[in-house]
């Protein structure tokens, strides 16, 4: 190689391409003269290598001033050339202006906001934090828990008997003649069985003359045959009115999923009476494939005990929500309800039809009935007593329609006061603020007691040392 004017330059360039490769270009010149094209493709090439991607990316759109906006740049462009190909389709201007703007503009300016740096509150958990919300936490639960306590245990009042197996008053004599005489009527249509030995079976209980009866005794035979029963509830202070009369069911599980499923809409809102929904299941049809009326396991397990007070009358008005009117149950006209007699039967485990309901399907018995409970002991609303009981045992007169034994289950009736805070004897929220407050304060206790003796931890010296 010489360096004298007129002289031969020769000079060899090694490039790295992007596949890793290593190429020798050659490049000879005269020193007076420009490089020849050797020189030029290698500097093209060393261009191409160390360019960044956005330039070769407005390179390939052929826009090689990055001076410019994309907006402007993709104008100027589409005025000097011809559209731009893509695999032989031209690409509208408008579409290449908004593919520029979007992939090829300048990144946003350096603001926190927007480049995820602002400045945002850390709290730094210590002892002198903490110590003071625990306190005022304990505090709080504690001063609130005691006199509800004692509100709930001198206020609310509550008292039940079970009558799951009381007595009928007529005599299983009787009771045997009535099964017989039901099973009888029923059996014009179509075979009907009952489950026991009706000439054999000792029929003491409501209970036992219920569980007799078969599913297919028609609903309009049952209710003519119903068994009776006399419960006697003693109360040993006075109760100011009002009082509430409720009927109790212990292990009674209706918060199963394929239960509360298990009903159709329509039929609640009078809409539909000869169509049913698959959520019903086999509570959708009799024996002769006739439509239930309302369909579902929800319906057929309805509460139709008739509890009668003998020494005070109740109120059974607007003991639901009343949301639920007009809404969620809607009682048939006049002309549909003719077709419901005719075209429909009731629920197989109902001891009466529909229609005899007071109200029909704005019956607040039913209506009640569906707001399903999430455990399996609950108890729900059954009337209104606006008098003052007093220290004495009350009767009841309970037409026994409703079977629970076949699932293990226990029927109450029940009557007291409630409170702001709910009915419930046990009063569980007061009770749960109480215990709450004292484990809030215990454990503030051995945190206090951990923290003074161990606090010289917290020195760097201690957190440095090597273990």
């Amino acid at each position: 190689m010489a360096n004298g004017a007129g002289d031969i330059v020769m000079a060899e360039i090694q490039v790295t391409t992007a596949a890793g490769e290593v190429e020798s270009l050659r490049i000879d010149s005269t020193g007076d003269d420009e490089p020849t094209s050797d020189v030029n493709d290698a500097k093209g090439v060393t261009d191409s290598l160390m360019r960044s991607k956005k330039e070769r990316s407005w390179t390939r759109f052929g826009l090689r001033d990055r001076g410019k906006s994309a907006k402007t740049l993709s104008a100027e462009w589409w005025e000097g050339k011809e559209p731009f190909m893509i695999r032989g389709r031209s690409v509208p201007v408008f579409l290449m202006k908004w593919v520029l703007f979007l992939k090829y503009e300048e990144p946003p300016k350096h603001v926190s906001l927007l480049q995820q740096s602002a400045w945002a509150w850390r709290p730094r958990l210590n002892f002198w934090c903490i110590l003071p919300i625990l306190f005022s936490s304990c505090l709080f639960f504690i001063v609130f828990g005691i006199p509800m306590v004692y509100f709930f245990v001198t206020s609310v009042f509550s008292y039940s008997v079970d009558y799951t197996y009381c007595l009928s008053t007529n005599s299983s004599t009787d009771l045997r003649t009535s099964l017989e005489t039901m099973l009888a009527e029923s059996s014009s249509s179509i075979a009907c069985n009952s489950p026991v030995n009706v000439s054999t079976v000792n029929l003491t209980t409501c209970e036992q003359y219920v569980s007799a009866i078969p599913r297919c005794v028609l609903a309009s035979v049952r209710i003519k045959y119903s068994c009776q029963c006399r419960v006697q509830l003693p109360v040993d202070r006075v109760l100011p009115q009002p009082v509430f009369l409720f009927y109790e069911l212990s292990n009674f599980y209706i918060s199963h999923r394929r239960f509360t499923q298990s009903w159709f809409g329509s039929h609640f809102l009078s809409e539909s009476f000869d169509s049913v929904d698959r959520g019903c299941a086999s509570y959708s049809r009799d024996a002769n494939n006739t439509v239930y009326f309302p369909c579902g396991m929800v319906p057929n397990a309805f509460f139709n005990d008739t509890i009668i007070p003998v020494e005070f009358p109740i109120i059974k008005k607007d003991i639901t929500f009343s949301r639920y009117v007009g809404n969620k149950f809607v009682q048939p006209s006049l002309a549909i309800q003719d077709e419901i007699i005719n075209n429909t039967a009731s629920p197989a485990a109902w001891a009466f039809p529909v229609y005899s309901l007071p109200s029909g399907m704005e019956n607040d018995d039913f209506m009640t009935w569906h707001s399903t409970s999430a455990f399996p002991n609950f108890r729900k609303l059954y009337g209104v007593v606006n008098a003052t009981i007093n220290s004495q045992t009350y009767n009841f007169i309970v037409i026994y329609n409703y079977p629970v034994t076949s699932v293990g289950a226990s029927k109450f009736i029940s009557f007291g006061t409630t409170a702001w805070m709910g009915g419930q004897p046990s009063g569980f929220l007061s009770y749960f603020y109480l215990v709450y407050g004292i484990v809030i304060g215990v454990c503030t206790l051995v945190i206090v007691i951990i923290h003074f003796p161990f606090k010289h931890w917290n020195k760097k010296s201690y957190l440095t040392q090597p273990y």
